[in-house]
């Protein structure tokens, strides 16, 4: 594969969706982990029930059998990020997140399949196990059993009226060593009601990010939530602190990086950052009217 041809998959990925907002943006301190870093086993085991969406030809076997992800570099590199900011090392793998509902299905945003020209079933597996073991060991390796191909597209929906998000993909067989993740599965999220989010922001290798609460919950299709997301987490599991159910799909958000010197198009980029609130950012995203956009779970209820 074009190393070009991926970094045009991520860009899309984290670019305006409907011509409206960007996922994503950081509220407050930038509350993400790597694998290695949660101490609790409960989510350890929701981060392995997730997946990142990778192109086929990004999927190299090695000589002792098992398979790495090929990336066209850091992301310090790909996004040309100040040297200060978090994770500037790892690798760009994924261009979507998604997660396992059921033994062969895995559930995403809709726009990860249909901003595409290509037919994204084909040209695209799942894989589990991106993640960073330990804070030397950059490297990622995964075996067989963590690659999944699409087998069929169950449901994608993009909406551009009422912008209803979400996708419900058949995976080519069921999914070994890992559990479909417990969603809600009757009534709605609370407001207010405390959150975190797990996939992989601007492709990096799994990140879990606690700290955020719905702060919208009108709208009958999508909630909003002042979550730590990025272009990527695009299909993430949002979470409820409180039960540990999936309430919901990340799909939009905020512009995710700003020049460190807005006078100067060639600076370094630096995450945008806006209080929990959604005020003082550092570019026209310093507006408290939008905060993440995900999809309710009870979307994709009737597909599975």
């Amino acid at each position: 594969m074009k190393i070009y041809h991926f970094l045009i998959a991520i860009t899309v990925a984290s670019s305006s969706i409907y011509g409206r907002v960007d996922p994503d943006i950081v509220y407050g301190d930038d509350n993400r982990l790597d694998f290695f870093e949660v101490g609790d086993s409960k989510k350890q085991e929701q981060m392995r029930s997730t997946a990142g969406m990778v192109y086929n030809l990004q999927i190299q076997k090695k000589d002792d059998g098992s398979f790495q992800v090929q990336s066209p570099g850091s992301i310090k590199d790909v996004y040309n990020l100040c040297k200060d900011e978090k994770f500037i090392n790892q690798p760009v793998l994924t261009f979507c997140s998604g997660f396992l509902v059921s033994p062969d299905k895995i559930v995403t945003a809709g726009h990860c399949f249909k901003l595409f020209d290509e037919d994204m079933c084909k040209e695209a597996s799942w894989v589990f196990g991106l993640n960073i073991k330990n804070s030397e060991d950059l490297g990622i390796r995964v075996s067989a059993d963590d690659i999944y191909k699409c087998k069929k597209v169950i449901v994608a929906e993009m909406n551009e009226d009422n912008l209803r998000d979400f996708a419900v993909i058949q995976l080519d067989r069921k999914v070994v060593d890992r559990d479909p993740l417990d969603i809600r599965t009757s009534g709605i999220v609370d407001i207010t009601e405390p959150l975190y989010v797990i996939g992989t922001p601007s492709g990096l290798p799994q990140k879990l990010a606690t700290g955020s609460t719905v702060r919208k919950n009108s709208n009958p299709y999508y909630f909003e939530a002042n979550l730590d997301t990025f272009g990527g987490n695009s299909g993430s599991a949002v979470f409820n602190i409180k039960t540990d159910e999936v309430e919901g799909i990340l799909v939009r958000g905020r512009q995710d990086y700003v020049l460190s010197d807005p006078s100067d198009e060639s600076s370094c980029l630096k995450v945008n950052t806006c209080d929990q609130n959604g005020l003082n950012c550092r570019n026209k995203s310093g507006n408290s009217d939008e905060f993440e956009h995900v999809s309710r779970i009870s979307e994709i209820l009737k597909y599975l």
